[in-house]
C-alpha cells in the first residue's frame, strides 16, 4: 500500500484514499475504502479557537425540526446498518435525547 495515496479511517481505522477537491473553497477530502466516510484532510481543519468559537454558534434544541431533520441525514442510514439492539454514545449532541 502507498502511504502517500492510502490513508487511515478516522472512524473505523480502514484503509482511506483521496477523494476529491472542492474547487468552490480549495479544500481535499479523503473517503474510507471500508465504511465510505468522508473526511476533511488535516490541513484543512480550522485552528481549535476557530473551531470552538464556530461550534459555540449553535444551540442543539430538540424542538427544532432543522436540528431533528440534520440528526436524521445521519440516523435514517445508519439505523439500516446497525444490529436492532446495538447501543452506543451520544457525544456532545445536545442537551437531551432528540431521536429516541
Amino acid at each position: 500500500m502507498n502511504n502517500s495515496y492510502y490513508k487511515i479511517c478516522p472512524l473505523c481505522s480502514g484503509p482511506g484514499r483521496f477523494f476529491y477537491l472542492n474547487k468552490r473553497d480549495a479544500r481535499s477530502y479523503d473517503r474510507c475504502d471500508s465504511c465510505q466516510l468522508v473526511w476533511l484532510v488535516p490541513k484543512h481543519h480550522l485552528p481549535r479557537d476557530q473551531e470552538h468559537a464556530h461550534y459555540n454558534t449553535h444551540q442543539n434544541d430538540p424542538a427544532d425540526t432543522r436540528y431533528r431533520d440534520f440528526l436524521n441525514r445521519l440516523w435514517q442510514p445508519l439505523k439500516i446498518k446497525l444490529p436492532k439492539y446495538a447501543c452506543g454514545l451520544d457525544y456532545g449532541s445536545g442537551p437531551g435525547p432528540t431521536l429516541h
